[in-house]
């Protein structure tokens, strides 16, 4: 079976949606008889090159002229493509897909979120432009569509009026070599983590008021940031980087970034919209106590298990004191993870192109 899938994500530094595909295609449980067409302008990026060893996959590299833009190759060259080599199945890992593909060919998506439609500003002007061009036409093209979450799940049906019963649950997970079957000490002096991009939607503005009256309480912990600059404006940066305490870190590899969890003492996430939320799964491997905001994904991720509280600037602070304290005291960390699984993620992605090539 010769299934067409966007691997432009695999061309890029190690991200959510380039560490979904990367690690279903590893993790696939019928390598034997599918074969994966990963469409994109550009070689894979080295955080990826184990993928290069895999037999069931090819990586294309005819393109010319049409690679001088992902978006130009993805929408003009790969719908060219697809008909050359008479492809099954297509998979729009990005939650679109291009145009002109043959109408008898059956697609299907990974949806990630609305970012489009709740933060707009958030996202790169040419992502969010391909998006608003072809987001409800890949939709309603599509045959079949996987959510990376329940709540994503819910409002992507409801947004577009898209069936439930054509959907599914493909949860994100973490490799097996970060789960950790006991907490190691935290490191001293004792800090707080947050990971993730610095931009509004983080909600980073309300972690430093936090953080802010933490210190007061408790002076020798500090403020530790995971996370490259985004589109956060640049006066709240700049507080940031000035704030005492506060340490900011960008490009951390695997091996680093497991260590800066290992050694944290509370993980915080006060995010405003999230389709999913890798860095709190990977918080919950390394049994770290968490807080997080009260959004849907979180509370579905968290069942109970650690707070979800709501995050406004100003107003709740004194309830994330509290509850910081009660879990650092606590020291509750037996996090059920069974639910995400890059197996199981895998598993259900090759059920629904078996789904669709009948």
């Amino acid at each position: 079976m010769k299934v067409g899938l966007d691997a432009r994500p695999l061309s890029t530094p190690l991200s959510g949606v380039g560490r979904l595909i990367s690690e279903i295609l590893k993790a696939y449980p019928d390598k034997k008889n599918v074969r994966f067409y990963c469409f994109s302008h550009k070689p894979l990026h080295s955080d990826h090159q184990n993928l290069a060893k895999e037999p069931h996959l090819e990586f294309p590299k005819n393109g010319g002229f049409y690679k001088i833009k992902g978006g130009i190759y993805y929408n003009v060259f790969v719908p060219y493509l697809v008909r050359k080599w008479n492809l099954d199945v297509f998979w729009g890992s990005q939650q679109v897909l291009p145009p002109f593909l043959p109408r008898a060919l059956p697609a299907f998506l990974t949806f990630h979120d609305l970012l489009l439609y709740r933060f707009p500003n958030t996202m790169r002007g040419i992502a969010r432009l391909q998006q608003k061009i072809f987001q409800s036409y890949s939709v309603n093209r599509s045959r079949f569509i996987l959510c990376n979450s329940k709540t994503t799940q819910n409002e992507m049906c409801h947004h577009f009026q898209y069936p439930k019963e054509m959907t599914s649950i493909t949860y994100p997970a973490v490799q097996k070599n970060w789960i950790v079957e006991s907490r190691k000490k935290p490191r001293k002096p004792p800090y707080l983590l947050a990971v993730s991009t610095i931009e509004p939607r983080k909600n980073y503005s309300f972690l430093l008021s936090v953080y802010k009256l933490w210190k007061e309480r408790h002076p020798e912990f500090e403020f530790l940031i995971v996370g490259k600059k985004g589109w956060e404006k640049q006066s709240m940066f700049e507080e940031l980087v000035s704030e005492k305490g506060i340490s900011l870190i960008s490009g951390a590899n695997d091996y680093e970034l497991q260590k800066i969890y290992e050694e944290a003492s509370l993980f915080l996430f006060a995010s405003l919209y999230e389709g999913f939320g890798i860095p709190l799964i990977e918080a919950m491997c390394k049994k770290i106590p968490c807080v997080v905001s009260d959004i849907g994904t979180f509370q579905e991720i968290a069942q109970g298990m650690f707070p979800c509280l709501p995050s406004s600037i100003g107003r709740d602070e004194s309830k994330w004191m509290e509850a910081m304290e009660k879990v650092l005291s606590s020291k509750k960390t037996n996090y059920n993870l069974k639910r995400f699984s890059w197996e199981q993620a895998a598993k259900t992605t090759h059920e629904t192109i078996q789904r669709l090539s009948i």
